[in-house]
């Protein structure tokens, strides 16, 4: 598997972008790398494989069981698919890292206003910024900080990474020496003017709700009016049919018959005969 990732990330990185049938065809050559086949693949957008002498290893001879469990795994349609779309330069990390931002800053089971949303989100946007590329953290020698971890879907591999240094908080300087400089007037004038972006709520798209008072009325009204489901068949003709129920499961269970004298009430092994 670690071998299988490495090359699906090689695939993309080391394509420009828009070229996604080059990545389909690096990732093809997989299968025959693995059987020890580096020249002349099929596709002639890559025919032969980038790296140099590889060392003595074991191989996966074409036609073998786990050959094929492998090429039905590798070769499979919507896979296929979604390789031609890879981007060799755009990752998800950088957004899914925002995103864990925002998430401390605009916690998604507490509600906000809009005009309290926009300025989290403002202040969510400014603390990933200015700690995206932060440095690394340096022992008093100068050597780098790394932590290790074992994470189980890695099967107890190592995952190495550099320790950032602590995050900065230079905006909220900025913000306060803002606000300090700032009339109560001038504050009222920007406060109104954002105010004014302010949506209607998705409530205000349904032109025919009635106010509250109305909706009671007619609540209460309805529940004068509410009278009990009446049966169905009526309460005597479903009398005869629960009766004719009863007497219906109460009849004797047949008896088997035995397949040995074919006579009832024993079975072939209890027959006397």
């Amino acid at each position: 598997m670690k071998g299988i990732r490495r090359h699906l990330y090689w695939s993309a990185t080391s394509t420009k972008p828009g070229f996604g049938s080059l990545i389909l065809a690096k990732w093809n050559s997989f299968l025959r790398h693995v059987a020890n086949k580096h020249n002349d693949h099929p596709d002639p957008l890559y025919k032969v494989c980038s790296h140099g002498h590889l060392p003595s290893r074991k191989w996966i001879k074409i036609g073998t069981a786990a050959y094929d469990k492998l090429k039905s795994l590798l070769k499979g349609k919507a896979l296929l698919k979604d390789i031609k779309q890879l981007s060799p330069d755009a990752q998800t990390s950088c957004l899914e890292g925002f995103h864990a931002t925002l998430n401390r800053w605009h916690p998604k089971m507490i509600g906000f206003s809009w005009l309290g949303s926009f300025c989290r989100h403002i202040l969510a946007s400014l603390h990933f910024n200015e700690s995206l590329h932060r440095d690394t953290q340096v022992t008093k020698d100068g050597k780098k900080y790394f932590r290790i971890t074992y994470p189980k879907f890695k099967l107890g591999e190592e995952v190495v990474r550099e320790v950032a240094a602590p995050s900065t908080y230079r905006y909220a300087e900025d913000i306060k020496k803002l606000l300090f400089n700032l009339s109560k007037q001038e504050m009222k004038e920007v406060f109104d003017s954002y105010s004014a972006w302010t949506p209607e709520p998705l409530t205000a798209q349904f032109s025919g709700r009635v106010d509250k008072e109305t909706a009671v009325k007619t609540h209460e009204e309805k529940q004068g009016q509410r009278i009990s489901t009446q049966l169905f068949p009526a309460r005597a003709e479903q009398e005869v049919l629960q009766q004719a129920s009863c007497s219906f499961n109460s009849l004797p269970v047949a008896l088997g018959q035995c397949s040995k004298c074919k006579r009832p009430g024993h079975t072939r092994r209890k027959c006397p005969e």
